[in-house]
């Protein structure tokens, strides 16, 4: 992303991309740039759908100069590396005894770097608890600090002790339905048959028998209730 605010072009490296402290930063495709591509080519549909298509086949798109211009007009990006995060947040728990997470870092980094001003307020959304990246928190402030010095997170350590549970199930949108109905009918006592677990989907008339057998309140005519889907 910062390469494409710098030059236009959206590009994933040939490499693949490289782990580091921040992993949900560890990505080569953002998953919404697509739509923010389509919002600054003024909802053509078209236009953002051959870019996307010159990205899937090629492995990188040169943005039109009146798109880019759009795009530049809406955001800014910047590249934090390893040193710069870790000393961010080191900083601000010096300064503040606020513990930044390493994604928050980089967004702290970046916006005091490319605000126009140190009068600008800034105000920076904190995207994670520190407590997930303990490795990258220990790098900053050291671990005896992180052990001694930061409060333990019982709510999240005590995750930590829970069982784990995980089932494989077959590459498919039916397979993947089909256990979670199971799943919750077993956890509730319902049905456990993937027609019988969604009401939604049943006929009209079968579904006011079925809401006056349970007492509810009766539907004044056999028709669905108007679902609204977003």
């Amino acid at each position: 992303l910062c390469r494409f605010f710098e030059t236009g072009s959206y590009s994933r490296p040939v490499q693949g991309a490289t782990p580091t402290l921040a992993p949900s930063m560890d990505i080569c495709v953002s998953s919404n740039f697509e739509r923010f591509v389509f919002h600054c080519a003024q909802d053509n549909a078209h236009q953002c759908k051959q870019l996307m298509a010159d990205f899937e086949n090629t492995g990188s798109f040169l943005a039109p100069d009146d798109l880019f211009q759009i795009a530049k007009s809406h955001a800014v990006a910047d590249s934090v590396n390893e040193s710069r995060l870790l000393a961010t947040i080191k900083h601000w728990f010096q300064n503040t005894d606020y513990v930044l997470d390493p994604h928050t870092a980089i967004g702290v980094a970046s916006g005091l770097t490319k605000r126009p001003s140190t009068r600008t307020p800034l105000v920076c959304l904190a995207c994670a608890h520190h407590a997930k990246f303990p490795e990258a928190v220990a790098k900053a402030i050291g671990k005896n600090t992180l052990e001694n010095n930061v409060p333990n997170e019982k709510p999240l350590t005590d995750l930590l002790t829970l069982p784990k549970r995980n089932a494989v199930v077959h590459n498919s949108i039916s397979a993947v339905a089909d256990y979670i109905h199971k799943t919750m009918a077993e956890r509730h006592g319902g049905a456990t048959s993937h027609e019988n677990a969604d009401p939604v989907n049943e006929p009209p008339a079968k579904r006011a028998k079925t809401e006056t057998e349970n007492g509810a309140d009766q539907p004044s005519s056999a028709e669905a209730p108007k679902v609204t889907e977003a």
